[in-house]
């Protein structure tokens, strides 16, 4: 044999082998990633905070984020649609990349029913106001203006300090260009009859916005 041939023989010898402990390093590898994905188990998608985000705060969609995790350590009320998410308040304060569970958000319709088990009552009206400044979580104070037969105006408080349960824009103005906002308010039942018989009665009514530390009462003066 020559040396020429010997080379070449040799050359195949060495391209087999390395074909042969590719397959086995392939079929290693496929094995070690078939082992895991058993021991694993499924994957699904989750959603969960893409930031920090403060108690009581209503989640927008980039306030979201998906995340890869094992089924197996998915709590059965996670959400796995950001969509689902968006619009829903936190419960608590809540740090980046944590699960979104219903156990941590709260939703208008939660809060109405918790109000309606305590005795107090819900009542929806469109007031003066802006989203702005009228959010849910905080608390307004609400008034009443009617027009006096001399021509001027006369305004008086028809509920002080109720929390705000939800809030949205209406889509008409009030009669002076005013923005309006149709509002979810959580009040007494001696504030849910003076408040339905304002809105029966004639006149405007309008939203004050309070601060959280103010606890004054608010008074009207002649």
């Amino acid at each position: 044999m020559s040396t020429g041939q010997a080379s070449l023989r040799r050359a195949a010898v060495f391209a087999a082998l390395a074909v042969a402990l590719g397959l086995v390093a392939v079929r290693g590898v496929a094995e070690r990633e078939h082992r895991l994905a058993t021991a694993i188990g499924p994957i699904a998608r989750i959603v969960v905070l893409a930031r920090d985000v403060p108690g009581d705060h209503p989640l927008r969609a980039d306030d979201l984020a998906y995340r890869q995790v094992p089924l197996r350590w998915v709590a059965p009320t996670t959400i796995g649609d950001a969509t689902q998410g968006v619009g829903l308040r936190t419960a608590v304060a809540l740090d980046r990349g944590t699960p979104l569970l219903a156990a941590v958000l709260t939703s208008p319709s939660q809060k109405a029913d918790d109000a309606l088990q305590s005795g107090d009552r819900v009542i929806e009206l469109v007031a003066a106001g802006s989203v702005r400044l009228v959010r849910a979580g905080t608390r307004v104070d609400v008034v009443r203006t009617v027009e006096k037969g001399d021509g001027g105006h006369a305004t008086t408080v028809v509920a002080d300090s109720v929390d705000v349960i939800d809030v949205r824009a209406a889509e008409d103005a009030a009669g002076d260009g005013a923005s309006q906002v149709d509002v979810t308010l959580r009040v007494s039942t001696r504030d849910a009859l003076k408040l339905a018989a304002a809105q029966d009665g004639g006149g405007s009514l309008r939203l004050l916005p309070r601060a959280a530390w103010d606890q004054q009462a608010l008074v009207t003066t002649p």
